[in-house]
């Protein structure tokens, strides 16, 4: 590539001056500028150029540029091709989604994993769990839930019996779950005649409440709503178990007063397998159903139209006479005589201080309980260690050969992790026994032998009594 520097003229279409390759362009200083200007015949004639741009720059610059000036108008005619003005629609208000802490508010408020509920409630749950996901699948499908349909599906996922007693007592813990109704038009299961058949039908919230009923549409039912209504159900069953245990502790020698949001277990002497079962709920029936109930009253709608041998049958039915059932209760053994001899001071402050114990276990904090449980274990991990650490001859052990050490000897098995926690327990609760040093080679767990052990273990069992 060549450039050229022009101090010529044209000739022959070439230019008459310096020519230099663009490599020398490293070599190009403000002198070596000066003199090719200087040798060229034209140089009188840049200054003046460059003298009169200047000049020219400077008179643009002090005067100002004038706005051109309009004349007077009389009259302005506009014309517009539009004829009508058509006015912006006002935009409708959108609806703000209440926050995600209103709106999954059921599902991060669980009941406490410590209460427990009784066999035949879980049973009820799970049935609930089973009939919510039929519902759900037949509602998203658009085809109407009988309760034939319901009972079949239910049943098969459970493999348990489902009859309308668990419909009516899964109405009694939360009414509001379903809309049942009594419908005609729908044909059951293997049957060609269409009768009245009992429907399911769940009731979802309206996430557009402010919307016309007419413009509704059929709202999906998606997991969110099963896990929700499902937790839901659930804290109605602790709940209706809460007021049973209410009841009880109030018929208590020493009645305890605990209030229901603070309760973290039962009370030990709380029978949990014995609270009532829940009555169901009446299921709506159909419409001129004639209800017999006893045989008298089948025996006068059906006389003159069965055989003779079954009206005779349901004349002697009709008059014997129901045998009630004596009811015997065991009285539970008086206490008196047990106690007899024994101060009744002393008794009342027995009493009182297990009260007090009691009712301080109730309200105690599932995390307190699980340190308590620890702490229980550690005096025979603290054997072990002592054993180890006077065999092996050494002030400090590293803390995996430690952990391994008790994992391999401890009666009950016991994962690593386990073992690690119970360790750290230990270092908390017997500072001036065992210590962590943490160095580059790993961590190393130094113990004082010069201690003795049984006080150490007394001082552990005094944590778990307290």
């Amino acid at each position: 590539m060549v450039a050229v520097f022009q101090c010529g003229n044209l000739s022959d279409g070439f230019y008459v001056g310096d020519v230099f390759h663009i490599s020398d362009y490293q070599k190009f200083t403000a002198d070596n500028v000066k003199d090719k200007l200087k040798k060229c015949g034209r140089l009188e004639e840049i200054k003046a150029q460059l003298s009169q741009m200047s000049k020219n720059l400077k008179d643009l610059k002090k005067t100002p540029a004038e706005s051109p000036k309009l004349g007077k108008f009389e009259t302005v005619t506009i014309e517009s091709p539009i004829k009508e003005i058509i006015k912006p629609k006002e935009a409708s208000p959108l609806k703000q989604k209440a926050p995600a802490y209103e709106r999954f508010h059921s599902l991060a408020t669980p009941a406490p994993p410590t209460l427990s509920l009784p066999y035949k409630y879980k049973l009820l749950a799970e049935m609930f769990r089973n009939c919510d996901t039929v519902v759900s699948m037949l509602h998203n499908r658009a085809e109407v839930c009988t309760f034939s349909k319901l009972k079949a599906a239910v049943q098969d996922m459970g493999k348990r019996n489902f009859e309308k007693k668990n419909l009516g007592q899964i109405k009694a813990v939360d009414p509001s779950v379903y809309t049942l109704r009594q419908e005609k038009g729908f044909s059951a299961f293997g049957n060609k005649k269409s009768g009245y058949q009992l429907t399911v039908e769940a009731n979802l919230p309206q996430e557009n409440e402010s919307a016309s009923v007419s413009y509704k549409t059929r709202q999906t039912f998606t997991a969110k709503h099963l896990l929700e209504r499902r937790s839901v159900f659930t804290n109605k069953l602790i709940s209706i178990v809460k007021r049973h245990h209410k009841e009880f502790l109030s018929n208590l020698d020493k009645p305890l007063n605990v209030p229901d949001d603070k309760i973290t277990r039962w009370h030990p002497k709380f029978r949990l397998d014995e609270v009532a079962d829940i009555e169901p709920s009446d299921l709506p029936k159909p419409p001129n159903v004639e209800v017999y109930q006893t045989a008298k009253d089948v025996l006068e709608n059906a006389r003159g139209k069965v055989l003779p041998n079954v009206e005779k049958a349901l004349e002697n039915v009709s008059n014997t006479k129901k045998e009630t059932p004596v009811v015997t209760s065991d009285k539970p053994k008086d206490e008196r005589n047990e106690m007899r001899g024994v101060p009744q001071t002393l008794l009342e402050k027995i009493r009182a201080k297990e009260a007090k114990k009691m009712e301080a276990a109730m309200m105690r904090n599932p995390v307190e309980d699980k340190r308590q449980k620890m702490l229980q274990k550690l005096p025979e991990m603290m054997r072990i260690l002592r054993g180890h650490f006077v065999m092996e001859k050494k002030p400090a052990l590293l803390k995996t050969e430690i952990v391994n050490k008790l994992v391999d000897s401890c009666r009950s098995a016991i994962a690593v992790g386990d073992v690690e926690t119970h360790l750290n327990l230990m270092i908390e609760v017997l500072p001036q026994w065992l210590k962590q040093i943490e160095i580059k080679k790993g961590k190393y767990i130094k113990m004082d032998r010069n201690m003795e052990l049984q006080t150490l273990i007394a001082h552990v069992n005094k944590s778990v009594d307290s």
